[in-house]
């Protein structure tokens, strides 16, 4: 794709983030709980998930915020066709 878009001067770049702090992740996040069920609460899921990473902490939407406004600024320009993980470490 960056290839595609280039000669129109546009970048193309993904992000792939991590567990984030969301509406997802209240309706879903027992289910990445060992041992939890759908009454976990989820200030218990929240501070397991946290552990599971490096960071011990879980993602906020503003870290992909960031992210994204990085990749859109002209610090940015010279990043094209990659593929961002914004995960605090978890999955490496």
């Amino acid at each position: 794709m960056p290839s595609d878009f280039s000669p129109k001067r546009m970048r193309v770049n993904a992000i792939t983030p991590g567990g984030i702090d969301s509406d997802m992740a209240v309706a879903n996040s027992w289910r990445y709980v060992p041992g939890a069920t759908e009454d976990t609460s989820y200030t218990e899921a929240y501070a397991a998930l946290g552990e599971f990473g490096p960071l011990k902490r879980f993602g906020t939407p503003e870290y992909l915020a960031r992210t994204v406004a990085f990749l859109a600024s002209e610090d940015g320009g010279w990043i094209n066709g990659q593929v961002i993980t914004i995960s605090g470490g978890t999955g490496c």
